[in-house]
């Protein structure tokens, strides 16, 4: 039950991981009383890590959307057709657009964060939003490209042979 409702609400179900993350990590901000994950961090290693970040957001980034040329390059015709007017086809899709948003989100915001985070304590909320949108893309990457894979081993994979058409091939 909850996988058919995964499979078809895929996109949702990260959005609502993303946004729960996101609540749980300013959550345990606050009830802590004190910096958590990377607002614990000195200045300098903070940015270290946003640097990190902004250049494993920038590569997730260029995956997508290189998974996203590949899918429109396939040719119209054979297996790929059949494949394009299955569900799984725009799951696919929608799932990797939403591992690229969130990509692109993750550099932006660690971009963002080196800017203005580079005083003794880090701002908590905004790291908060940075560390949901890099686990949340992660995710969304991993089921997108899971699908991309199958999807690729799908096409490579015989396609049984016809029967032939003619005599003896149908009912006496």
């Amino acid at each position: 039950m909850a996988l058919r409702f995964f499979d078809r609400h895929a996109v949702a179900v990260l959005a609502v991981e993303w946004l729960l993350l996101f609540v749980a990590l300013v959550v345990w901000g606050q009830l802590r009383k004190g910096p958590v994950l990377i607002a614990g961090a000195t200045a300098t290693q903070r940015v270290a890590i946003f640097g990190q970040l902004v250049s494993s957001g920038v590569a997730v980034t260029a995956v997508a959307l290189t998974v996203l040329a590949i899918l429109t390059a396939l040719p119209n015709a054979g297996r790929a057709e059949q494949l394009r007017q299955g569900r799984a086809w725009g799951l696919l899709e929608r799932n990797v657009l939403l591992a690229a948003l969130l990509a692109f989100l993750t550099t932006v915001l660690a971009l963002l964060c080196t800017g203005i985070d580079n005083v003794k304590h880090g701002k908590e909320t905004l790291e908060a939003l940075l560390l949901a949108c890099a686990v949340a893309g992660a995710w969304a990457l991993l089921l997108g490209g899971s699908a991309f894979s199958l999807l690729l081993a799908d096409l490579r994979r015989p396609r049984p042979a016809q029967p032939p058409a003619g005599r003896g091939a149908g009912p006496a």
